[in-house]
């Protein structure tokens, strides 16, 4: 076959261009890295319960050390309302809320999460109930709450400035079924993945 040399700048540049966008497709492929996972609080979170830890304390002992996933899809951003005892859904009437996961969480055993675990971190453009500011508040998950309708489980908030503040959680684990990365996000309530099968869910 005989190819036209005016064509043939015309298939080189359509080459090139495609060559590009394979590349730039594999950017956009967002895999969590397999190598990292979630770091076990220090000996203090053993001595103590951790809602009689300081903010600076939990920050320099641990959630330093922590990986949180910033990319959307993964990390979740919208206007949300809050209400007085701290539930929250999208509204537009609502302040700038972020919140990401941390990168390790999804690979989490439920043993672990029970031990104690944070999960995701918070901000908003405003103060809010929970404590939520323009500085990151950190979600912990543990199961070491009184016995009750959550078994246990709970959250615990740790805000800058603040003591820590303990709130409802619902624990919901998935059989058969296992994450391959962390989520966070703000659907009809904040969520986010929390161990190999498990989501939380602030209530």
């Amino acid at each position: 076959m005989t190819v036209h040399k005016r064509w043939l700048p015309r298939i080189g540049v359509s080459l090139l261009i495609l060559a590009l966008a394979e590349s730039r497709a594999g950017q956009c492929q967002i895999k969590p890295d397999s190598s990292y996972r979630a770091p076990r609080p220090t000996r203090l979170f053993e001595r103590k319960d951790v809602t009689h830890i300081s903010f600076t304390d939990f920050e320099r002992e641990y959630a330093d050390s922590l990986h949180f996933d910033s990319v959307y899809g993964a990390a979740d951003s919208q206007h949300v309302e809050f209400t007085p005892d701290g539930k929250s859904h999208p509204s537009p009437k609502g302040v700038m809320a972020w919140i990401e996961p941390e990168e390790g969480a999804w690979a989490l055993e439920p043993k672990e999460l029970a031990e104690g675990r944070v999960i995701a971190r918070i901000k908003t453009e405003k103060t809010t109930p929970l404590g939520y500011g323009p500085r990151w508040t950190y979600w912990w998950v543990d199961r070491r709450g009184p016995p009750g309708k959550n078994e246990g489980w709970r959250s615990v908030f740790f805000s800058p400035g603040r003591t820590p503040v303990v709130s409802d959680l619902r624990y919901t684990t998935h059989p058969g079924y296992q994450w391959r990365q962390s989520i966070a996000k703000w659907g009809g309530s904040q969520w986010s993945s929390c161990d190999r099968a498990g989501c939380c869910t602030k209530e």
